[in-house]
């Protein structure tokens, strides 16, 4: 079954690993992973060697993908096919713990969930947030952490402490990870930490100080620094934010946010997804309810292994809530890639409900809960296959694409980099081409290119006139931009093309033209006026 869900997956995220069109942010790592010769996105360095992408964003994954660059170059498989990976590796390891925790078949149940969820496998294979890797440090941080409580091994410790700190260290978010899986452990297990660490004080106390070290020392270097950084945020009350985000994790896990967005054409039908989690989640919360009823009286033995793994799904409940409570009071969580830090706790918790109805003592009780829990996770997974085989067909076809991921951005790429030798300067005047055509566009491109969208999009034209005097006068260059109607920036088409007519008589030659992209060469050297 593992097998056969992994094939779906790679089916649909390989046949065509081109489409969508790379992301402007999907790249954004990949200047830090040739080793930051260039401007773009190196925000922080240590001895010379990258450290933070962005001041909220470290430089694990480019340092991740150094060695792949080094020996397959930069492309779209070499982009993408690893992020596949990470999300094949996080899913093979939540079958294991989840094996581990409540036995085989609903550990593969999990994985054929996990494997089929349309949203969060064309998420990890168009990285932009990026998730990839974030949710193989969550899942391997809950590895380590029920490893650890199962055996007590200061290795199992360790390995806890280095999933946290690197993933902070990959992106601030996974703080919310953090500080959601301190709060369950603190709330459910509290008395097993103790008697833990009380057997083996010395070993315990190493790792846990080291955590804290690390954690302290991400704060000042990162954290701190990162809050003056402008991002966007909400500025809803904490009833609109709690409604706000319940949408947008309702719209981005049921798959009917992301791929119009990709797309601009709508999604005729979603996953299950939102009411099987708010299933688990009541089914879960009566279960705790009733563990605890039975605890004041005391736990028969037949009862023993029920109660361990309700213990489990307790945990699990606790750090999905507490992660969501987490989101709703942060005001800068507003994306899809941020309500993706929940995956796959709705699923992980119905599954642990699964091995929990397994092992109840009454007969009729567990067949029931078994049969119940079994269907709505089966539902859930058929209906995700139904969306995927969307997702898939949708891409396949060349009817509509949002300008920032249309595959015309291979096209001008390749226009790009076939006159960069004879040209002066690569230029953008709009957000959504510069690390795409850093990443694909060689050297030539590389050593030329300057990233200006941001003076186009809210420049004067004062600011626009003086780069155009500064950049462009008495030079040959090449200009991308979007056509009119499909900027990223409003405006921007109409502060380029003034841009263009003001230098006039300079030569104009059109390099590209597509439905969503416009490359033109200006050609303003003394011989050509």
């Amino acid at each position: 079954m593992l097998v056969a869900a992994l094939a779906f997956l790679g089916w649909c995220t390989l046949a065509a690993i081109e489409r969508p069109g790379v992301e402007y942010d999907e790249v954004l790592f990949v200047n830090a992973a040739l080793g930051g010769h260039y401007p773009n996105f190196v925000s922080s360095r240590l001895f010379g060697v990258p450290t933070m992408v962005m001041p909220y964003t470290g430089a694990l994954k480019s340092w991740l993908y150094y060695p792949i660059f080094e020996v397959f170059g930069v492309s779209v498989t070499s982009v993408r096919v690893p992020a596949i990976a990470m999300l094949v590796a996080t899913i093979v390891l939540a079958f294991v713990l989840a094996r581990r925790l409540f036995g085989a078949w609903p550990a593969a149940l999990l994985a054929v969930v996990m494997a089929t969820d349309p949203a969060f496998m064309t998420m990890a294979k168009a990285d932009w947030g990026p998730v990839a890797l974030s949710a193989l440090l969550r899942i391997g941080a809950l590895a380590a952490y029920f490893a650890w409580a199962h055996t007590g091994s200061a290795r199992w410790l360790w390995t806890l402490a280095a999933a946290l700190v690197l993933g902070v260290f990959n992106k601030l978010d996974y703080l919310a990870f953090v500080a959601a899986l301190g709060l369950a452990a603190v709330i459910v297990d509290h008395r097993g930490i103790v008697a833990r660490v009380r057997r083996a004080p010395a070993a315990a106390a190493l790792p846990l100080v080291a955590l804290a070290s690390l954690l302290l020392v991400e704060y000042v270097e990162i954290v701190r620094p990162a809050r003056a950084f402008p991002v966007a945020r909400s500025d809803a009350d904490l009833l609109e934010r709690a409604s706000d985000f319940w949408y947008l994790a309702r719209t981005t896990m049921d798959g009917t946010a992301i791929f119009p967005y990709m797309t601009t054409r709508p999604l005729d039908h979603r996953t299950a997804i939102a009411a099987v989690a708010a299933s688990a989640v009541a089914f879960a919360v009566g279960l705790v309810l009733w563990r605890l009823s039975r605890l004041r009286r005391g736990i028969d033995a037949e009862l023993v292994p029920f109660a361990e793994a309700a213990h489990v799904s307790a945990f699990v409940l606790v750090l999905l809530l507490a992660m969501t409570a987490i989101l709703v009071a942060t005001p800068e969580a507003i994306g899809p890639h941020h309500a993706m830090l929940l995956w796959p706790l709705p699923a992980l918790l119905a599954v642990s409900l699964l091995g929990t109805a397994t092992r109840l003592p009454a007969a009729r009780l567990r067949t029931g809960a078994v049969a119940v829990l079994a269907v709505g996770l089966v539902w859930l997974a058929g209906t995700q296959v139904r969306v995927a085989e969307s997702y898939r067909s949708g891409f396949a076809s060349d009817s509509a694409w949002a300008s920032g991921w249309t595959p015309e951005i291979y096209a001008v790429v390749d226009a790009v980099r076939r006159v960069a030798p004879g040209v002066d300067r690569v230029m953008t005047a709009d957000w959504g081409f510069g690390n795409q055509l850093l990443a694909f566009g060689g050297d030539d491109v590389r050593r030329r290119l300057d990233d200006a969208w941001g003076t186009f999009a809210f420049g004067t034209p004062e600011a626009i006139n003086q780069l155009a005097d500064a950049a462009l006068r008495g030079r040959r260059t090449v200009l991308v931009l979007h056509a009119s109607g499909a900027e990223q920036m409003p405006g921007t088409h109409a502060k380029a093309e003034a841009m263009l007519r003001r230098l006039h008589p300079a030569h104009l030659q059109l390099l590209y033209r597509g439905d969503a992209e416009l490359a033109y060469v200006v050609d303003d050297r003394p011989e050509m006026r």
